[in-house]
């Protein structure tokens, strides 16, 4: 009858202790395009941020063109509703959206 050797646990530190707590991640939002043709939706997305006390698609700086044809980069083609959890999400994407365009003009942030 033959024994098996015995296994050693190897004990290594670990190389998170003392490790900078990690930056919390935000999800991502996925954008789509959505042209100045499309009238309706466009007339719905200029109001939806001011409901929520964010400023115009303009000054967020939502505004690009896609293959010649002016439009807005949005997070969805219609508004979400109040019923959704969306407008949380995408009010914290414009919030950050914000931040990042106030550091990048070298003005304070809105946080």
């Amino acid at each position: 009858m033959s024994t098996k050797p015995r296994e050693r646990k190897i004990y290594k530190p670990n190389p998170r202790d003392g490790a900078p707590a990690r930056v919390q991640t935000r999800r991502a939002i996925p954008l789509v395009f959505v042209a100045e043709t499309k009238t309706k939706q466009i007339e719905q997305w200029r109001t939806w941020p001011r409901r929520h006390g964010l400023p115009s698609l303009e000054a967020l700086s939502l505004r690009i063109p896609k293959a010649g044809t002016p439009g807005y980069a949005l997070p969805g083609y219609w508004p979400a509703d109040e019923a959704s959890t969306r407008p949380r999400e995408w009010i914290a994407f414009f919030n950050h959206r914000l931040d990042h365009i106030a550091a990048n003009a070298g003005f304070p942030s809105a946080s």
